[in-house]
């Protein structure tokens, strides 16, 4: 069994359809009884999402409570949190089925997923308005899924354990996205808001996700290995899951909003504690630097 470390929590591969098996049966065999779950989902829509719950998994043909769970797009880069009153329809177990969320379902995976129509008719359970650049959009089952019904190329199921929510670990950046890298090899600056207010001056576990961002098979910093998430994926879900770990939005960058100092404070005055990410032009050293004290 596969297993990595985060701050927080252990995260075990119990089961991987391309190596287990299709069918629901397979699923039910490899993940009920072991508690707290993290599903993967890659769909022949070319869409990959998931869900994560902290209830065990059983062939009962019953619907789970609980406040915790979430679906989630890895596209879109969203959670999903339960609607209120929502909460006994988190998750349901049956034999004849694999990982089902919500009461709609939100998420149905069926038998033999690689050959059978899965569907999801997320926002029934799970809430889906959100704020796109200060509008209220809601999101439907051909933004999250690809289609109401799709086939599924790739499932796997880690085992979430001992998560103790202390409020440290990862910060939510993605280091896959572009951030600048200008031909020119252009000064590249990245201001990082913590909104979370987070008082801590180092985070080690930052640190590493962007120190190795391009190696996504390296799995001493507390990633698995696995067929549909790459490194920055897995800080993305590690963050929604402790739920407090500081959370970070993109303030500015020089080569976007210009290299002057007026743009810098435009951008960055009286925005609370940041991360200061700063590469050079020659040799593109990058370092930088956090202070829980406003610009101004």
């Amino acid at each position: 069994m596969l297993s990595t470390v985060h701050p927080d929590f252990t995260v075990n591969l119990q089961y991987r359809a391309s190596q287990h098996g299709y069918n629901a049966k397979d699923f039910h065999q490899r993940c009920d009884g072991k508690g707290p779950t993290l599903t993967l989902v890659r769909a022949s829509t070319g869409r990959t999402f998931g869900a994560y719950t902290d209830q065990e998994w059983a062939s009962d043909d019953k619907y789970k409570s609980s406040s915790k769970s979430f679906l989630f797009s890895i596209d879109l880069e969203e959670k999903y949190e339960l609607k209120p009153g929502h909460e006994q329809y988190s998750s349901r177990s049956a034999y004849n089925l694999g990982p089902c969320f919500g009461g709609g379902y939100d998420l149905r995976l069926s038998d033999n997923f690689q050959n059978n129509q899965c569907s999801g008719y997320i926002g029934f359970s799970y809430e889906t308005k959100k704020y796109d650049k200060g509008a209220l959009v809601t999101r439907y089952p051909a933004d999250v899924y690809g289609h109401t019904f799709f086939t599924v190329n790739e499932i796997e199921v880690f085992h979430v354990q001992d998560f103790v929510d202390d409020g440290e670990g990862p910060g939510k950046i993605n280091p896959n996205n572009n951030h600048g890298d200008d031909d020119d090899g252009g000064l590249f600056i990245s201001i990082i808001k913590d909104n979370n207010n987070n008082n801590n001056n180092s985070n080690p576990y930052l640190d590493n996700i962007l120190n190795n961002q391009n190696n996504n098979n390296n799995n001493q910093f507390g990633f698995p290995q696995s067929n549909i998430l790459q490194n920055q994926d897995f800080a993305m879900v590690y963050n929604w899951i402790g739920g407090s770990h500081p959370k970070a939005e993109l303030l500015y960058r020089g080569s976007s909003h210009g290299f002057g100092s007026s743009n810098f404070h435009q951008e960055c005055d009286d925005k609370g504690p940041t991360l200061t990410v700063v590469r050079t032009k020659g040799n593109k050293a990058v370092f930088g630097g956090y202070t829980k004290i406003s610009w101004n």
